[in-house]
């Protein structure tokens, strides 16, 4: 993982979309999802917002995508046989 997003052998074991997202609100959003069971190993959120729509080929943001940094509070382990709840504060960065 570097500063600017997952090296590109990362493999991604999950996605989601949150559709209707208004910056210009100050009030926070709560969607929910729930994975697929992952296999115990540590992982990373990373995301971004698609302003210009090609992020389902390309997977992942291009210059201008406001994109989320990894950094070391978006880091969570699984661990066999136990569930954990992860928020994700999607703080963001423009490139």
């Amino acid at each position: 993982m570097a500063v600017t997003g997952p090296r590109d052998d990362a493999k991604q074991y999950a996605e989601m979309t949150v559709t209707n997202v208004d910056l210009r609100n100050a009030q926070v959003s709560t969607p929910t999802w729930t994975s697929e069971p992952l296999e115990p190993n540590k992982y990373i959120f990373t995301g971004f917002m698609d302003l210009d729509g090609n992020g389902a080929k390309e997977q992942r943001p291009d210059v201008g995508d406001p994109a989320t940094m990894p950094l070391p509070d978006k880091k969570f382990d699984i661990v066999e046989g136990k569930q954990i709840d992860f928020t994700e504060n999607f703080d963001l960065i423009f490139n």
